[in-house]
């Protein structure tokens, strides 16, 4: 890192988003971690939500903790509210993230450090890590997040899709308002090639850390394993292009990642082995699933400790 450039570069302005569907506790303790994780900064922090109705006391405590919260009562796709999120933020960056996401401290600062260091940088991940597990299930899917950490590091250098997590993405501004963003499933993937096709550049920041609960029952694992196997035929639909490369993990990386997660946790590991499985033996069709508005995954909203 230039030390020099770093140092002179202009400290940018940043908004924070969560765009969602879940106005509920989980939210409002991720508003709490992002408050903390912004220390002295006076960020924008915004929330794109519909469906769930906000109720008086939350917005009040969300406006506490300077969220300005826009809500509307029809259900829309996550990308939907990522455009209304994205035509209000006049800012060098837009964090986007969810509502169940505890944040570390430095996640924030590590983002804007990320930027400011190398301006060809226009979208930076978070590493994903689980919260301690509360149930047998979820140390299993705790597994997989943690193996899916380890092999996003190993390969590439952190530039990969596995690192695209949209528990966590930051952009410039500038750049993700040149980007169409079409009404997809899998918006994360989308996000990351087409940052990609229009020049930008992808970089996960190490120190940039958010923590989730994994899911603690089949069925709220079950239906996101599913459209995401679907993944690799919608984008070829959008990009009109063969992606068998992208998609395609390298050997070594899954073994190194597959070995260091198997003497941290091995029977976690192979649980999840058996729960890999089951959702590719029994995958539901595309046309069942591969819907941009779904039922929310509620076992994944208990965050507070």
């Amino acid at each position: 890192m230039n030390k020099k450039i770093y140092f002179k570069m202009t400290k940018p302005t940043v908004t924070i988003g969560i765009p969602t569907s879940f106005a509920g506790e989980s939210l409002l303790e991720t508003a709490r971690t992002i408050s903390l994780a912004q220390k002295k900064e006076n960020y924008n922090l915004k929330i794109y939500a519909d469906r769930t109705p906000i109720s008086t006391k939350l917005r009040q405590q969300l406006k506490t903790l300077k969220f300005e919260v826009h809500w509307t009562p029809d259900p829309g796709s996550f990308l939907k509210k990522v455009r209304k999120l994205i035509a209000a933020t006049n800012t060098d960056i837009l964090i986007i993230t969810q509502d169940d996401i505890i944040f570390d401290r430095d996640t924030i600062s590590a983002t804007v450090a990320s930027f400011r260091a190398d301006p060809k940088i226009s979208m930076i991940s978070a590493r994903i890590l689980p919260l301690s597990p509360e149930t047998r299930f979820e140390s299993m899917m705790a597994s997989m997040v943690r193996l899916v950490d380890k092999i996003a590091r190993y390969w590439n250098d952190g530039d990969n899709y596995l690192a695209a997590s949209g528990r966590y993405l930051a952009f410039r501004t500038a750049h993700l308002k040149k980007l169409p963003i079409p009404e997809v499933v899998n918006g994360d993937m989308y996000l990351y090639l087409a940052n990609s096709k229009y020049g930008g550049k992808f970089y996960r920041a190490e120190k940039a850390k958010v923590y989730i609960r994994c899911p603690q029952r089949l069925a709220d694992q079950f239906k996101p394993s599913n459209r995401f196997q679907y993944s690799k035929q919608e984008m070829e639909k959008y990009f009109s292009t063969d992606l068998t490369s992208l998609y395609r993990i390298p050997v070594l990386a899954i073994l190194k990642g597959f070995i260091k997660e198997l003497v941290f946790d091995p029977i976690a590991l192979i649980g999840y082995i058996f729960i890999f499985i089951y959702t590719r033996i029994f995958r539901i069709p595309a046309k069942k699933i591969m819907k941009t508005v779904w039922k929310i995954d509620t076992s994944t909203k208990n965050i507070i400790s």
